[in-house]
């Protein structure tokens, strides 16, 4: 009869220690970062653009592997703190998030870093008009040392017009200041 008292006991108090939480495995927490890379584009008016990023695992040799179980979601470009009042990259650009693919199987030892292809734009209608143009994502990854598992970052398009259509330009402004001297000679 003892020996099922003694028993008893180890069972409630095991139970006792899960239910307080005691035991139970805390978060992992993993150094690392992200950002766009660049993170300001400059490109023509019809131009698509590649919006490419970059995952850092910045632990120490023997700290956990950074996974793409890790990660809760990647947002696509959307408006934040960051856009400051510009106008947005999703007003004139349609989007093709591609990190979630460019991710898989994704494991990064402490040290390493992976660049990768964050989304994929395309001007709405073939033609952005001149402009600068912001966005902003958040990430949602595991804990960090710094207490923080969610990171906001910007990106900035600015469309500039084509060099062709510079040259052309020029050149046709040349052309009517030629005509106009041949004019008047």
């Amino acid at each position: 009869m003892r020996a099922g008292k003694s028993v008893g006991i180890f069972g409630m108090a095991v139970l006792a220690l899960l239910l307080t939480g005691v035991g139970q495995a805390e978060a992992v927490l993993i150094n690392w970062d992200f950002e766009f890379n660049p993170q300001d584009y400059t490109v023509g008016p019809t131009d698509t653009v590649d919006v490419l990023a970059k995952l850092y695992n910045l632990g120490q040799p023997g700290d956990p592997h950074l996974t793409a179980g890790d990660f809760q979601f990647f947002t696509p470009i959307t408006i934040g703190d960051f856009s400051q009042g510009r106008p947005k990259i999703f007003d004139v650009y349609d989007q093709q998030l591609l990190v979630g693919g460019e991710l898989t199987g994704l494991d990064l030892a402490p040290g390493e870093s992976v660049q990768f292809t964050y989304d994929h734009l395309t001007p709405k209608g073939g033609f952005v008009p001149e402009g600068f143009y912001a966005g902003d994502v958040v990430v949602a990854g595991p804990p960090r040392p710094f207490g923080e598992s969610a990171l906001e970052r910007a990106v900035a398009i600015n469309v500039v017009p084509e060099p062709s259509s510079l040259v052309l330009l020029g050149t046709g402004l040349l052309g009517l200041a030629g005509w106009r001297r041949r004019k008047h000679l």
